[in-house]
């Protein structure tokens, strides 16, 4: 196969796997997809090289940052005057749901310590599977408990949220941050200074020695940029699908052989870290709603670990404020990506070898 073949070979199998994924709705599709397709060529073919090698890599990871700081609306500040309570729960929670799952899937399930710190982060997945690529982390038990996270919130939150859901089938997922493919003269000026001050951020990053400097230097600039509004223009949506897949599919290429044995394990491990997880977000939700002064499943659904978009929906369509499970889940996406590659450094320290094993 000549050089030109193979340096669209990896996208090409990732935009498959993103298609079979989405046709059968799995969460995460445009990441959960390539990830498993990219793993299974690469058993079956041989390894998969990223366009352009490690240039293609420092490229993606800068145009990711930004993409992931886009997110982030400029109101999201406002949020923290109006329910300064719960919303300093979601920062005290946080730490105790990592934790906590760490320490079941360490303990209990006999992970090591890198696989299950990445797998117990609730949210923000791009940049947990970044930084888990660049430790080296073994990628399946990650986004097998990642995606059965996902798979297991879609199906049981209505049941738990029961007569106060309605019926989710006539209804999209909402979104933080509309996405346009519109391009005008404001859009070029806002995108020119966007990647200028990426590629700028990425260079003071490394210098500086933050981890994943190509991703969490054009991430912070970004951040600046939008929640200042000195950049108001959104991402094109197909800028955020490319680098999701490309991601999915570079990770995904890198996983080792694939053992039924053990994905039944990781199942079971993520299932019972997902307890864990959401016994904790429960309590929390408790103790704050009578604080508060609020509903309980309004309170639990804002605090739930992870799948923002399903759980703005379901607020939407019951009779709780989606405003206010908006606020809080994005106060916490937010917070996971302010703080979270140095919790990443100061939990694991510097990026190092490959575990021997996940487990």
């Amino acid at each position: 196969m000549n050089n030109a073949k193979l340096l669209f070979l990896l996208p090409l199998i990732g935009v498959t796997g993103f298609a079979l994924a989405s046709l059968i709705s799995l969460p995460a599709a445009m990441i959960t997809g390539p990830v498993m397709a990219a793993a299974i060529c690469s058993q079956a073919f041989g390894p998969l090289k990223m366009p352009f090698g490690q240039r293609g890599e420092v490229l993606l990871y800068q145009v990711l940052g930004c993409v992931v700081g886009a997110r982030v609306p400029p109101e999201t500040l406002s949020y923290l005057s109006r329910w300064p309570i719960t919303l300093a729960g979601v920062l005290a929670l946080l730490p105790l749901l990592i934790a906590s799952t760490t320490a079941f899937l360490v303990f209990i399930c006999r992970w090591n310590k890198q696989a299950a710190f990445f797998a117990s982060i609730p949210g923000a997945l791009p940049m947990v599977l970044a930084l888990a690529d660049e430790y080296k982390t073994e990628a399946q038990p990650v986004v097998t408990a990642q995606t059965l996270r996902l798979v297991l919130l879609v199906a049981l939150m209505p049941v738990v949220l029961g007569d106060a859901v309605g019926d989710m089938s006539s209804a999209a997922p909402a979104s933080s941050a509309a996405m346009t493919s519109n391009i005008d003269i404001k859009a070029w000026q806002d995108y020119t200074l966007l990647f200028a001050l990426a590629a700028l951020a990425a260079f003071l990053a490394k210098i500086l020695r933050f981890p994943a400097a190509a991703l969490t230097g054009p991430l912070f600039s970004s951040l600046v940029l939008y929640l200042s509004g000195t950049v108001s223009t959104p991402l094109p949506e197909w800028l955020a699908l490319a680098c999701y897949i490309l991601l999915g599919a570079q990770i995904g290429s890198r996983a080792g052989v694939l053992k039924p044995a053990a994905l039944l394990r990781w199942s079971a491990a993520s299932i019972g870290a997902l307890l864990v997880a959401s016994f904790v977000a429960a309590v929390f939700a408790l103790l704050l709603s009578e604080v508060a002064g609020l509903p309980f499943s309004q309170v639990f659904l804002a605090y739930t670990p992870g799948g923002q978009e399903v759980m703005i929906m379901l607020a939407a369509l019951s009779n709780l404020d989606p405003a206010f499970v908006l606020a809080h889940q994005l106060c916490r996406f937010l917070f996971l990506l302010l703080i979270f590659p140095w919790i990443t450094r100061a939990v694991l320290g510097p990026a190092g070898k490959r575990p021997a094993n996940p487990e």
